[in-house]
């Protein structure tokens, strides 16, 4: 973290932003950067500059809101003028939907250009009320990206902050509670840094009394270049070595070809300080009036558009739920001759569990149910304790989030979900008859035809491909493969157990990249430097589950996690091609030279260098036409017969 001292100023240019104010709040709302502390109160001539600076907002009032918000803030005495802005526009032209293009070219609600605009700096208290940082803002030339706009119904029943606190929960009109953003710049709590995907790293020291704390500097620098020297070896990814100096104004800072952060010294000079008010016109700064419900009535969910799902869909925040009833009760089995209680609620239940048990894991149970007279699967959280609560409730959310918003024959659905304030929260899935462990391991020794392999893994792999880019699943294994009418050649395939996947931008930033099963993750996960985790992450475990079935074992079978950490990261070591000892090794024809290939590729340590999941796709169907020529070519002809 970083405190500005007197006559000091943090630069940030040409760097493209995104979750960079503490709790991913609004800019507007809290003008500040979680990287920063607060100065100490009395502290003068404290500058924080954005100049040619792209910035990902995650909530904006609409177009005539804004430009009354920024119209209403002071600008600092120490920064005279006028504000200066373009004020807000829908996007026009081109746009593209696809969170692997640049800021500028993603498509956006809307995007508000900040010309010249100054404020002093604040910050949320613990009661919820905007505290002063001790350093003021100038934007210059700073783009705002808008992914969400508040409604203007919402506006008018709620005034602007109401809104924005009602958005914040979570429960603004037609939302779910949004998916965390990658993180640019790190939380306040110190728990998360780092750039994301290409963006460049921040290196800055702390300037007190016009003295730099090299120790701070040289370590963030030592840190820095632990983590970004793969890329800086391959110039397949675009990095750049990173390299200090002083530029023509006697500014320290850190440049790569992204942009750069700098710590300038200024000349000293007493100033008066100015504390703006940042509300829109006519309202009061203080933030007083309307105050925001407790819930926001949900558009109906059987009216929402939402689209079949196509090779061309990315999937986002902004992508519609789907037809997913919300807040159902949920009856519990029987136990010994008394009728079970009702989850959420004491009215006629709309979910009876029949009290066959599909399936167990760490915080509760996976029942066969009925739901509109049809069969399905639920997933209840019962074994929760006070410490796993929130963290079990998160992945449900999670999951919900994700699953809604997918509509894919290859990825499970979501059918209904209970209030996530119940006792027991739930979710309602559509019911497959097993996973694919199950059948993977009915039998010692039983392997899966190589027909029924690739048909299985063709399956899986539409699957990924219809979620990557912004969706990463993170825990891909055959348990998480449901299969229905395993016993046919073509059985129905779906991904499913969604709780670690995450709706992202570009590159997914997280506190835990171990999450996961350890088998089946790539190095970069058990990397906790790592810069980031992309949908080439499931691409790595993609090949492991196919090298499972090939092979009819599991991976990496008795080591420890730690072990295959030490295997997988350190030694650089991968599960072999025709491993001997397995069932599956020693036949041949089950390692073809594509699916080799293919494998190799999934198991490179650069993720870059691992094919897309589109790409494995195309090679699944190619080793599918390969195996269905060969076939024909070892089947006689009616007239070779005769």
């Amino acid at each position: 973290m970083v405190q500005l001292s007197n006559n000091s100023a943090l630069i940030f240019d040409g760097l493209a932003l995104e979750s960079y104010v503490s709790g991913k709040r609004s800019f507007m709302r809290t003008p500040s950067v979680s990287l920063l502390l607060p100065s100490p109160e009395g502290t003068r001539r404290a500058f924080l500059i954005m100049r040619n600076v792209t910035a990902i907002n995650p909530l904006c009032l609409p177009a005539k809101a804004w430009q009354q918000n920024v119209a209403a803030a002071v600008r600092p005495a120490q920064l005279p003028g006028v504000q200066s802005h373009s004020g807000c526009h829908n996007q026009t032209g081109t746009c593209v939907d696809d969170s692997n293009a640049p800021v500028w070219q993603r498509c956006w609600k809307q995007v508000c250009q900040n010309i010249d605009v100054a404020c002093s700096g604040a910050r949320l208290n613990s009661a919820g009320n905007p505290a002063p940082t001790y350093y003021d803002i100038n934007l210059l030339d700073v783009a705002l990206f808008c992914p969400v706009v508040l409604d203007q119904a919402c506006l008018d029943s709620l005034g602007p902050l109401g809104c924005t606190l009602l958005y914040e929960s979570g429960a603004g009109p037609g939302m779910l509670p949004a998916a965390p953003l990658a993180v640019a710049l790190g939380d306040a709590t110190g728990s998360q840094g780092g750039g994301h995907g290409s963006a460049t790293p921040l290196v800055v020291g702390v300037i007190v009394g016009g003295v730099v704390l090299l120790v701070v500097a040289v370590g963030v620098v030592v840190l820095l270049v632990r983590r970004r020297r793969p890329q800086a070896q391959t110039a397949k990814t675009g990095g750049a070595p990173f390299h200090e100096g002083l530029d023509s104004l006697g500014t320290r800072s850190t440049t790569s070809a992204a942009g750069t952060v700098g710590l300038s010294m200024l000349p000293t000079e007493s100033t008066a300080r100015a504390f703006p008010t940042m509300g829109s016109a006519g309202s009061g700064a203080t933030g007083s009036g309307h105050a925001a419900p407790s819930t926001w009535p949900l558009p109906d969910a059987n009216k929402r558009a939402h689209s079949q799902g196509s090779d061309t869909t990315v999937i986002t925040n902004q992508t519609p739920i789907g037809d997913c009833e919300f807040d159902v009760k949920i009856e519990m089995p029987p136990q010994d001759g008394v009728a079970g209680a009702c989850v959420g609620g004491s009215a006629q239940p709309d979910v009876q569990l029949t009290g066959i048990v599909l399936g167990r894991g760490a915080f509760g149970r996976v029942y066969q149910g009925i739901y509109n007279g049809q069969a399905v699967a639920v997933k209840l959280l019962t074994e929760l304790t006070v410490d796993s609560a929130d963290q079990a409730c998160e992945a449900m959310m999670q999951e919900l989030e994700v699953l809604g918003r997918c509509n894919h024959p290859n990825v499970v659905k979501v059918l209904a979900a209970s209030s996530l304030d119940a006792a027991r929260p739930a979710l309602v899935l559509e019911l497959m008859e097993t996973s694919l462990d199950k059948v993977l391991y009915a039998k010692p020794g039983h392997l899966l035809s190589l027909q029924l392999v690739l048909h299985i893994a063709l399956e899986t792999a539409k699957g990924l491909a219809y979620l990557h880019p912004t969706v990463l699943h993170r825990d891909l294994k055959p348990a998480n493969v449901l299969l229905r009418d395993p016993g046919s050649d073509k059985p129905v395939v779906k991904l499913s157990d969604f709780g670690l996947s995450r709706i992202r931008h570009s590159v997914l930033k997280t506190m835990h990249p171990e999450a996961g099963t350890p088998a089946y993750m790539a190095p970069e996960c058990f990397d906790l430097t790592a810069g980031g985790l992309t949908h080439r992450t499931d691409c790595y475990s993609f090949g492991v589950l196919l090298w499972e079935m090939l092979a009819g074992a599991q991976p990496w079978y008795g080591m420890t996690a730690v072990q295959i950490a030490y295997e997988v990261t350190l030694l650089s070591r991968r599960l072999p091609l025709r491993p001997k000892n397995t069932p599956g090794g020693q036949v041949l024809e089950r390692w073809p030279h594509r699916l080799s290939a293919l494998l190799s590729g999934c198991f490179e340590r650069d993720p870059q260098r691992r094919p897309a999941a589109a790409d494995i796709v195309k090679a699944l169907a190619l080793a599918q036409q390969d195996l269905d020529n060969l076939s024909r070519r070892a089947t006689p002809t009616r007239t070779a017969v005769e």
